[in-house]
């Protein structure tokens, strides 16, 4: 329980884990090109 807690308290490792395996800086590169391009 208490671990639990902690972990839901901090959750770093697993935000990094996901960031990880979830390539998000791509998409971001292309919603911003065309994000330009719409304008």
């Amino acid at each position: 329980m208490k671990t639990s807690g902690r972990n839901a308290r901090r959750p770093t490792v697993l935000q990094r884990f996901q960031a990880a395996s979830s390539p998000k800086q791509p998409e971001t590169k292309f919603s911003l090109a065309k994000t330009h391009h719409h304008q």
